[in-house]
């Protein structure tokens, strides 16, 4: 199905980013809980954007590692 595709490429992102879902929550700007439900395959999200952002982030490093670690609010020790 489309969610569990969908639920898959959630995780494999994370992992490629070595992050948390509480830091991928938190880049998203999405609760903790949400992002759960839609790693999980339980729910997926209403607008394709911040899937995308994601995406992108994982696949290309858009905001660079030093970009994120210096200037980024993100705890990916979470």
């Amino acid at each position: 199905s489309e969610m569990a595709n969908l639920a898959k490429d959630l995780k494999e992102w994370r992992s490629a980013l070595a992050w948390t879902q509480v830091a991928v929550s938190q880049y998203l700007r999405v609760p903790l809980k949400t992002y759960q439900e839609w790693e999980r395959g339980r729910q997926e999200p209403q607008q394709s954007g911040p899937i995308r952002k994601l995406m992108e982030e994982a696949e290309h490093g858009t905001s660079g590692k030093s970009k994120r670690a210096g200037s980024s609010r993100v705890d990916k020790r979470a």
